[in-house]
């Protein structure tokens, strides 16, 4: 395995990184309506425990990747076809997530520009940072991911005079159901994929692992808070026009026109949108890398850097037709068939690992 290895600061960085991903600008429970935050809460609180249990198997398992473990919990054959599902699910999501960075890409600020062209730039970026490994993206996210939180910070202060209280209300208009099913789309994307983080756990300096989790959980818990927020100040600006964009914080983002700066913040948008995919698709392809390395024994991953960022970049460009077709897809299936690789293979592993401790227990 490759010795370089990241502090448990950095490591919560590309978490962060990971969790604002597409989740920014893209439109998150518009089923739930006003009561869109409260989907964030449920979803959020769900995927925090769920990354315990990642976690968890990271702490009985400090050295492997869920990619080895996997095959030490299930055994050899059966462990190697989950990892290939794996594979194809952070590979498949990769390609979803720079799907989503070229249609907005084109559709808000190049129209006339080819995705491919848009879509190679930033694979061509992520496959050097893969390349020179774990540390430098790590370090280049140190520097990056705190103009994010800055920057909508700014936004949102910029608006205050937008916010219309009555946009959150009534509160449950709509029934419980709305609000359990954004629930989930909340919890498997973004929390629930955090999964791909089970691939770099080994990268973790080694310390106080109460300690790193407490430093973990704190993090999502804030990135939650964050999300909450976000949430209802984009209800409180636009009411029910979010629930029909397409892009909510753009539309957001074009209220601003402070001193005639409108063009300057809409390119600070794009910043904020290219360094966020950059931090996600960086993880994603890196756990996909990984899987291949340790599935099929290979000692140094980066001959396979570019085969696997190029299998992300042809599979982005023929997944789907259009950003409709996409959309259709992610608010309809994707939760449903992402449970499988973000809680019922975590679970079948869990109870797999208790049924094995129980029977060596017995044994002595």
């Amino acid at each position: 395995m490759n010795k370089q290895t990241v502090s448990p600061l950095q490591f919560s960085i590309l978490i962060i990184g990971f969790l604002f991903g597409t989740s920014i600008i893209l439109s998150t429970s518009p089923e739930a309506k006003q009561d869109s935050w409260i989907t964030v809460i449920i979803g959020g609180t769900s995927g925090i425990s769920l990354f315990i249990l990642f976690y968890y198997f990271y702490q009985r398992f400090p050295e492997l990747t869920i990619f080895q473990y996997q095959q030490k919990l299930l055994g050899k054959k059966l462990g190697k076809l989950i990892n290939y599902l794996y594979i194809w699910f952070f590979v498949h999501l990769a390609a979803i997530v720079l799907t989503n960075f070229w249609f907005f890409m084109c559709s808000t600020f190049y129209p006339t520009t080819s995705p491919v062209v848009i879509g190679l730039f930033l694979m061509v970026a992520i496959t050097y940072a893969i390349y020179v490994g774990i540390e430098a993206i790590a370090r280049t996210e140190q520097i990056l991911i705190p103009i994010i939180p800055i920057s909508l910070v700014i936004i949102y202060s910029l608006l205050w005079k937008e916010y219309n209280l009555e946009n959150l209300l009534p509160i449950g208009e709509n029934g419980i159901k709305p609000i359990l099913s954004g629930s989930l789309g909340i919890f498997t994307f973004p929390f629930g994929e955090t999964i791909a983080f089970g691939a770099l756990f080994p990268y973790i300096k080694q310390g106080n692992k109460n300690k790193t989790k407490k430093i973990f959980i704190s993090t999502l818990f804030i990135m939650m808070i964050f999300g909450t927020i976000s949430t209802m100040l984009n209800i409180l600006i636009l009411g029910s026009i979010r629930e029909n964009s397409m892009f909510p914080f753009v539309d957001i983002v074009r209220l601003v026109n402070v001193l005639g700066f409108l063009e300057r913040i809409d390119a600070f948008v794009m910043l904020i949108w290219v360094i966020s995919v950059f931090s996600k698709l960086s993880i994603l392809v890196f756990a996909a890398i990984i899987g291949f390395r340790d599935t099929f024994e290979i000692e140094d991953y980066r001959p396979i850097v570019l085969p696997v960022s190029s299998l992300v970049m042809t599979l982005s460009y023929f997944l789907y037709n259009n950003i409709v077709e996409m959309n259709a897809f992610a608010f309809s299936t994707w939760p449903f068939y992402s449970l499988v690789f973000e809680l019922l293979i975590p679970i079948i592993l869990l109870i797999t690992l208790i049924f094995k401790n129980n029977k060596l227990k017995n044994n002595r």
